[in-house]
């Protein structure tokens, strides 16, 4: 929904990715500093680098701020140098707000362990009181170790060096929240190469939480979104 602007809570360290004003993403940039009319953001990084906006140019943004997404068109106003360049945008009057926790999608790198489960046992292991600690001893032999590659409230993206995973298959992972390990149930539903990289062998697995996961998913995000702004502080 278009509304008029009333207050967006602008943080410094926020996320923020630039688009162009056709809808191609440009890069991933942070806020610098806010003022009354005018954000400060750091030069957008793309797959291919530092990229530069010019001043005058009309950009599209999507703003990460919490658990609210926030789209808005804007212009580049100015541009300098202070330790690092800085571009100005000016604050838009009006934006889309997305207040669906599930579309909150943040870049974030964690280690996590998985292990790719048959439907069956995926079911028995939802249905049961087996304690996580038995579930990891139960498949030791069967865990892979790989890493986030971002984080949402519906689920999470993993970086695999697997190739036998396929779309569908049921995943139980093990990931460090804050000193805590947290299991989590999980399908994936979107696997392709990483591109970024060259004749890379490794595997972007896209995955949804399963519904029925002992309610961890939505305890996880919150405790994330805490533990990322602790870091940023």
């Amino acid at each position: 929904m278009v509304r008029k602007m009333e207050k967006i809570k602008f943080e410094i360290y926020d996320k923020i990715e630039i688009y162009s004003n056709a809808g191609e993403l440009i890069g991933r940039s942070e806020v610098q500093e806010h003022k009354e009319d005018v954000l400060h953001i750091s030069a957008p990084i793309g797959l291919d680098g530092i990229k530069i906006l010019e001043v005058g140019e009309k950009i599209s943004a999507i703003y990460y701020h919490d658990t609210k997404t926030y789209k808005f068109t804007t212009k580049v106003i100015n541009r300098f140098v202070e330790g690092m360049k800085i571009f100005v945008l000016q604050k838009p009057e009006k934006y889309e707000v997305i207040q669906r926790r599930e579309s909150v999608r943040v870049d974030h790198s964690l280690p996590i362990t998985y292990v790719v489960l048959s439907e069956k046992e995926t079911e028995l292991l939802l249905n049961s009181n087996v304690a996580p600690k038995e579930i990891k001893t139960e498949f030791a032999i069967r865990f892979i170790e790989a890493k986030t590659f971002n984080v949402s409230a519906a689920g999470l993206g993993i970086f695999t060096m697997e190739d036998t995973i396929k779309t569908g298959d049921h995943i139980i992972g093990f990931i460090d929240i804050d000193g805590r390990e947290e299991m989590i149930f999980m399908q994936a539903v979107k696997i392709t190469r990483d591109h970024t990289v060259p004749n890379s062998a490794v595997r972007k697995i896209g995955t949804k939480f399963v519904k029925g996961s002992r309610g961890l998913e939505e305890r996880m995000f919150q405790d994330l979104f805490t533990v990322m702004r602790n870091q940023k502080n």
